[in-house]
């Protein structure tokens, strides 16, 4: 059992919708069932980087598209990104709605209804859209 609510938001998203095993929406979204505290999860590199008392904090509910654990923490809702190269851990997004605007985002990209001009415009718009307090921007852009 994870021990923990999960936000409304969240939870209703996942009653409707579940995991998606897409490579170009959701990237390897899990299903509730398939949830793990981080501290209980495959990768090595978190278990020899961080401590169990940190890594508990961190429920893995999707995965990078570099295979490296997305997650909530427990007690914020918060969405978090532990990554292997280099070793780093950081917020990258405020909650799960901002999350899945992203991914929308990303899929309208794909689709060309919505475009930018330059790289720049592109994160200047979605800094603004999805803002939050301590929130690593460069890391975001560059991992996610």
């Amino acid at each position: 059992m994870l021990e923990w609510i999960i936000p409304s938001q969240t939870k209703d998203y996942f009653l409707n919708f579940g995991g998606i095993e897409s490579s170009d929406f959701m990237y390897n979204l899990k299903k509730i069932g398939e949830w793990k505290v981080l501290t209980n999860s495959i990768w090595e590199f978190v278990s020899l980087n961080f401590l169990a008392e940190e890594t508990d904090k961190y429920i893995v509910f999707s995965e990078s598209p570099s295979n490296d654990p997305v997650c909530f923490k427990r007690d914020t809702g918060e969405v978090y990104l532990f990554f292997h190269e280099p070793i780093n851990r950081a917020k990258v997004y405020k909650d799960f709605n901002d999350y899945l605007l992203n991914e929308i985002v990303e899929i309208q990209k794909l689709y060309e209804e919505v475009t930018f001009d330059s790289s720049k415009e592109e994160i200047e718009y979605k800094e603004n859209l999805l803002d939050g307090d301590g929130i690593d921007f460069d890391f975001r852009y560059l991992k996610l």
